[in-house]
């Protein structure tokens, strides 16, 4: 199991900063229990369930843009034009002089009669 996990306070588990694996500090008890054993702080024990629980909360929702731009690199900033590259409307030169493919002919397609004729 690949787990990044950190207790802020007792009981929260939460990713840590360091990106680190703290796998090590997760011991399997029994049958659906779990102990983690923070850094510092009181370890706790968890069920399986709830362990599972707990770093499905810590992805992130599907769909979601992960980084933020604040400031001159804001999407509606007024500095925006200024601190970023214009768009190059001409195309390159190497573009220019690829040579086109013929498109592949489609093989003729066999219905499934045929394909189970002995």
């Amino acid at each position: 199991m690949l787990v990044t996990l950190s207790v802020f306070g007792s009981n929260t588990l939460a990713p840590d900063a360091s990106g680190q694996l703290a796998e090590c500090r997760l011991r399997k008890l029994g049958d659906e229990l779990y102990e983690y054993t923070p850094k510092r702080g009181v370890s706790f024990t968890l069920t399986a369930t709830d362990l599972v629980r707990r770093l499905v909360a810590l992805a992130p929702p599907a769909k979601t843009h992960l980084t933020s731009f604040h400031g001159a690199y804001a999407p509606h900033a007024k500095l925006r034009q200024l601190v970023t590259a214009d768009p190059v409307s001409t195309p390159s030169p190497a573009l220019k002089q690829r040579p086109v493919k013929a498109p592949m002919p489609k093989r003729p397609r066999l219905d499934w009669a045929t394909l189970h004729q002995h």
